[in-house]
């Protein structure tokens, strides 16, 4: 599992995509692997990647709720996969938009009107 997570081919096609097809955007989690990207900034790794590892010490895990899962593979990922293939150019353009279609979802189904969160 090791070499798998370490393989520098792994990430190149998350991050950057092959053969045409858009990026997954997985990312490596060893701080040895981004220690290496810093230090040399491989052109593969895009900078959507450095922002995305940049705010992982600042983040927080999703509360459950009914949309924790649903929110990023059911409603909001046709707007952050418009950023990693370039369609939108601004990642908080795209996050907005995501955020935004998860709250209008959320908005139909609740009862009493919008959600405030």
């Amino acid at each position: 599992m090791k070499a798998l997570t370490y393989d520098e081919r792994l990430w190149k096609e998350s991050i950057q995509g092959d053969d045409g097809q858009a990026p997954v955007g997985q990312l490596p989690v060893y701080q040895s692997l981004w220690k290496t990207y810093s230090d040399t900034k491989p052109d593969w790794v895009s900078p959507w990647a450095f922002l995305v590892y940049d705010q992982l010490s600042k983040s927080s895990a999703i509360h459950n709720n009914k949309y924790a899962f649903t929110q990023f593979f059911s409603i909001g990922d046709q707007y952050w996969h418009q950023y990693l293939t370039g369609e939108v150019k601004d990642a908080k353009t795209a996050l907005q938009n995501a955020r935004d279609a998860v709250i209008a979802e959320a908005a139909k189904s609740s009862v009493g009107g919008t959600p405030t969160s």
